[in-house]
């Protein structure tokens, strides 16, 4: 079943690193374009995108479309949430070779914690885009509340 959705807040990585830090955005509601834009590329604090208008749905993608960093082919997050939730977080790829930095960190309320796409690889990492998923499993109803 469909939940309403408001928003999506995305905070970047909380560690010393801003690899993969995200500017261009594109969210989608159960595969539909909902919006699209930058975030600032300025602090660590959390990033909020307010939806156009509420969104009846079950899965949120946010899709990488650009780095803060020039040349980074990669993508990271401490967080991204919708508010208030406990979802199932995926993601196009993940590093777990040189760390742990699966997509469920990204969702695990820990700011500590977060999602890199693969970059220790044998050639060449990954280019944009990125995607991450959300699956609310049920529909919920999203807000730009927070507890952090």
């Amino acid at each position: 079943t469909s939940q309403d959705i408001y928003g999506l807040k995305y905070l970047p990585r909380q560690d010393s690193g801003t690899n993969g830090t995200i500017r261009g955005y594109e969210i989608y509601v159960d595969g539909a374009l909902i919006t699209s834009g930058e975030f600032s590329c300025t602090g660590k604090n959390w990033r909020t995108v307010d939806f156009p208008a509420m969104v009846n749905g079950q899965v949120i993608k946010l899709v990488a479309t650009s780095p803060c960093g020039s040349g980074q082919p990669w993508a990271s997050a401490a967080e991204i949430k919708p508010d208030l939730l406990n979802p199932q977080c995926s993601a196009d790829s993940e590093e777990t070779v040189k760390e742990v930095c699966w997509a469920v960190n990204a969702c695990d309320g820990d700011p500590n914690s977060f999602w890199h796409t693969k970059c220790w690889l044998l050639g060449s990492p990954p280019g944009y885009p990125h995607w991450f998923e959300i699956d609310l499993g049920t529909s919920q109803d999203i807000d730009r509340k927070s507890v952090v």
